[in-house]
């Protein structure tokens, strides 16, 4: 992987859910000219200082975000976390993005000038 970016939006009030915010994750992989987006639309609750990210379908988006500093951390640390993500030309060519790999456990990222998420 060479590069992640995370999308975070707040909720609509009064949707009648326990959901804060929706989030996407983009990822450009080595060797592949498309970035891969997630495929599911993940819904995020604020669980202590993170946010825990969730798909309908858990078995393929099921993910922590994090505070650190100015950073932001995307972070897969357990059995049965991990985000699916498809270029847009052949959406059956999925990619998972798995903690049992080490460099795929913790990314950091840089926050971007967007609007905020309070974590």
């Amino acid at each position: 992987m060479t590069a992640i970016g995370v999308s975070i939006v707040p909720r609509e009030p009064n949707t009648g859910t326990k959901y804060d915010y929706r989030a996407s994750v983009q990822v450009k992989l080595r060797e592949k000219p498309e970035t891969y987006a997630n495929v599911a639309a993940v819904h995020c609750h604020k669980t202590g200082a993170r946010l825990h990210c969730l798909a309908a379908d858990e078995s393929r988006e099921n993910f922590w975000l994090r505070r650190s500093g100015a950073d932001l951390q995307l972070q897969l640390t357990a059995a049965g976390e991990g985000i699916e993500v498809i270029p847009p030309s052949t959406p059956t060519g999925s990619v998972q993005i798995l903690p049992r790999n080490p460099e795929y456990q913790l990314f950091v990222m840089q926050r971007a000038p967007s609007g905020s998420c309070a974590l």
